[in-house]
């Protein structure tokens, strides 16, 4: 038997049941379905079918996010509620085994804008994520005494430059 879709599959069995009298284990037979599946297509897609369609629209909205679909398209396309949309969303992480953001995800409570804000604001400065792990490494839990150390220095060169101006006048 040749490959069909899912919809001439169906087809053909309710022509075997109906028209061609089989019954379910001839038509399972030839049709290569189980028999859940064609008491599914005979009672006009009952839980069994749903559940299907549940599962196809998941596979669906998994190739949409790989794709770099945002939530709200996959929601629109696939006439899907944001719950829904947020838990296939959540799975296709952890799909794609990025476990790190799920974990980010789950401890902040679903909160990453400080992220963001931080990757955004250190890719504006031309920094890059090696560069932010460094600068943490160097401030070591010293915030304070870091910030306190910069003032510091700026105030200095502030200084210096004084300094430099008043020679400079004066050497003229």
């Amino acid at each position: 038997m040749m490959s069909l879709s899912r919809e001439e599959k169906e087809e053909f069995v309710r022509d075997l049941y109906y028209n061609k009298g089989k019954t379910y284990h001839e038509i399972a037979k030839q049709a290569r379905v189980s028999l859940r599946d064609i008491k599914g297509i005979l009672n006009g897609g009952t839980q069994d079918a749903q559940g299907e369609q549940s599962l196809y629209k998941a596979a669906q909205a998994y190739e949409m996010f790989s794709k770099g679909k945002s939530p709200m398209e996959v929601a629109v396309t696939l006439d899907l509620r944001e719950p829904e949309v947020t838990q296939l969303y959540r799975e296709s992480w952890t799909l794609r085994q990025i476990h790190d953001l799920n974990q980010i995800y789950l401890e902040t409570g679903g909160n990453l804008a400080p992220f963001l804000k931080l990757y955004k604001s250190s890719k504006a400065a031309g920094y890059s994520a090696e560069d932010v792990v460094w600068l943490l490494g160097v401030a070591n839990n010293d915030m304070q005494g870091l910030e306190y150390r910069y003032h510091n220095l700026k105030s200095e060169v502030a200084s210096l430059e004084t300094k430099k101006t008043e020679l400079g006048q004066n050497c003229s």
